[in-house]
């Protein structure tokens, strides 16, 4: 596959995924997400963290200043489309992974994630808001369908649909 043209002549590693977070006003649950996302069972030279900060007004910034593997990219406050579209911009991975300020994902998240993709030649997967009960394979069972059986679909704003 071609480099984009802004990556010719430039020696580059190739890390397997990029965990894009937008952050807005973020101060209480910042450090819980980000501390979950350092502590992943995946080599750090295999992903990366990109904090974007949407203008916040609050502490957001300073907090994730103490995590060193955290790239951080200020923008002005535009939305969380916005700055989820920006930092795939400036990601590096293969695949780019999206979770929210608010969520601390598990210690297998990234690598079950990224499983699908080792298993089969020309995978395609996606998930949103499925998770689960059960701890086996969740990321296989991840569907845009909440009528599998033993799931609940979180609404994302808080609240879990059952």
């Amino acid at each position: 596959m071609p480099l984009p043209k802004r990556a010719r002549g430039i020696r580059l590693i190739r890390m397997r995924a990029s965990v894009i977070v937008p952050a807005y006003n973020a101060a209480p649950t910042i450090e819980n997400c980000l501390r979950t996302l350092t502590r992943q069972d995946l080599p750090r030279a295999d992903y990366e963290i990109i904090l974007v900060d949407d203008g916040s007004t609050d502490t957001t910034p300073q907090l994730a200043q103490p995590f060193a593997q955290v790239r951080l990219i200020r923008c002005r406050h535009r939305g969380p489309a916005a700055a989820r579209n920006r930092g795939a911009r400036e990601a590096r991975g293969e695949f780019l992974f999206f979770t929210d300020a608010d969520c601390e994902p598990t210690t297998n998240w990234i690598q079950n994630l990224l499983a699908p993709f080792s298993e089969t030649e020309h995978p395609i997967a996606t998930a949103k808001g499925v998770y689960p009960l059960d701890s086996v394979n969740w990321s296989r069972a991840l569907c845009s369908s909440s009528t599998r059986k033993n799931t609940r679909t979180w609404n994302g704003r808080g609240g879990l649909i059952l």
